[in-house]
C-alpha cells in the first residue's frame, strides 16, 4: 500500500481507484482472434490469361485411358491391334463473325453481319459512306462495344476480349489514313511494333519489312512526319506486321494515296495473304477490291446486301449501278472502256 487511493498490483486489476472511490472492475480479457491465414508467396503465381489458355488446351483423362487400355488386353502371342490416329487440334481454321450488331447510343452502325475469313484469303468489305465499315472493323478489334453477335478466332470465342487481349491473340486494327508517331524515326515506329519481345527477333522482323518495303530501308532514319503519305502508310503496314500479328483489319488502304502506290500495296496485301495471314480489306474503290479480294461483302446501312466471290462481285455490282461512279470516272481519264475494265484498273 502506498496511499489511500492505490490497491494492491493484482492483474486484471488497475492501479488506481476512480474519482468516485469505487474499486476498479477487473479488466475484461481481450478476445481472442482468429488465426490469419497467409498466402504463400513462395509458389510461382500464374497470369490469368495463361490459365485460361491452359484450360483451354485438351487434357489427357487417366481414368478413361487405364480402362480403355484394360478393355483392349491382348492375349498372350497376340499381335497388338494398330494404335489409333492422334487427334488434331482445333487450329486454324480462321476468323468468324456471327450476327454482329454495333450501336451508338440508340443509333445502329452495324446490324447482324456475319463474315468467314480463312487463312490465307483476302475478305473485301464495299460501301458507301455510313455504311458501317470501320464500325465492323472496330467491333472485330474490340475497340467499340458490340451489342450481339460473335467473333470467333481460330474455333475459339473471343467476343467478351478487351482490345489488348485481342491485340495479343493477333488481330491488328491498320485504321484509315497514316497513323504513325510523326517524332520518331522510320526504324523506331518499325520497332514499336515488337514491344516486349528480344530486341533480336525485333530487329530480325524490322529488317524483313526493309526487305519488303525497299524504300523504307532507304529512309530509316528519317523522322515520320517528313514522309509522304505512301511511305507512311507503309510504316504503318510494317508496323502491324512486326507484331506477328495473324490478322489484320485494314480501313482504306488507298485513300488519299496516288493510284501507282495504291497498286503496290494491293500486291502487298496479296503477297501477306498468301503468307497464310487473314486479311480484311474495308475499301470504298471497287476495283482496288477487285484486284486483292478473294470474297467481297457489300454493305448498306449496316447491312450484308450481297457476298460472293469477286467474279460474282463484279457482275452484281454492275446489275445494281454501283458500278456508274467507276465507270464514270475511267472514261474520263481513259476513253471509254468496258465496266469491268474499269473496275479493275486495267490499262491504267
Amino acid at each position: 500500500m502506498s496511499d489511500d487511493n492505490s490497491i494492491e498490483t493484482d492483474p486484471g486489476f488497475s492501479l488506481r481507484t476512480p474519482p468516485g472511490g469505487q474499486p476498479a472492475q477487473p479488466a475484461q480479457p481481450a478476445p481472442s482472434m482468429p488465426a490469419v491465414q497467409r498466402r504463400d508467396y513462395s509458389a510461382p503465381q500464374v497470369p490469368e490469361g495463361r490459365l485460361e489458355w491452359a484450360r483451354s488446351q485438351p487434357q489427357a483423362a487417366a481414368a478413361p485411358v487405364a480402362q480403355s487400355q484394360a478393355q483392349t488386353a491382348v492375349p498372350a502371342g497376340a499381335a497388338a491391334p494398330p494404335s489409333p490416329p492422334a487427334r488434331a487440334a482445333v487450329e486454324g481454321t480462321g476468323l468468324t463473325v456471327r450476327d454482329l450488331k454495333v450501336f451508338y447510343g440508340p443509333v445502329p452502325a452495324v446490324r447482324g453481319v456475319s463474315l468467314d475469313c480463312p487463312p490465307g484469303q483476302v475478305v473485301g468489305v464495299i460501301g458507301a459512306n455510313g455504311a458501317g465499315k470501320t464500325s465492323l472493323l472496330s467491333g472485330i478489334a474490340g475497340l467499340v462495344r458490340t451489342q450481339g453477335g460473335s467473333v470467333d478466332l481460330d474455333g475459339r470465342d473471343i467476343t467478351g476480349w478487351p482490345a489488348h487481349r485481342r491485340g495479343q491473340a493477333g488481330i491488328v486494327y491498320v485504321a484509315e489514313r497514316r497513323r504513325v508517331f510523326p517524332s520518331l524515326s522510320v526504324r523506331e515506329n518499325l520497332t514499336v511494333g515488337g514491344w516486349g519481345l528480344d530486341k533480336a527477333e525485333v530487329n530480325d522482323r524490322v529488317e524483313k519489312i526493309f526487305t519488303m518495303f525497299p524504300r523504307l530501308k532507304e529512309r530509316e532514319k528519317v523522322p515520320s512526319f517528313r514522309l509522304s503519305g505512301g511511305e507512311q502508310r507503309m510504316v504503318s503496314i510494317g508496323r502491324a506486321l512486326v507484331t506477328g500479328a495473324r490478322v489484320i483489319l485494314f480501313d482504306e488502304l488507298s485513300l488519299g494515296l496516288a493510284p501507282r502506290i495504291v497498286a503496290d500495296l494491293v500486291g502487298t496485301v496479296r503477297s501477306i495473304a498468301d503468307e497464310g495471314r487473314i486479311i480484311v480489306l474495308v475499301e470504298q474503290y471497287i476495283g482496288v477490291l477487285l484486284k486483292a479480294a478473294d470474297t467481297i461483302h457489300v454493305l448498306e446501312r449496316g447491312r450484308v446486301k450481297f457476298h460472293g466471290p469477286s467474279q460474282q462481285a463484279a457482275s452484281w455490282l454492275e446489275e445494281n449501278g454501283y458500278m456508274a461512279h467507276a465507270k464514270t470516272a475511267g472514261q474520263r481519264a481513259a476513253g471509254a472502256k468496258s465496266p469491268a475494265a474499269v473496275a479493275t484498273g486495267e490499262g491504267r
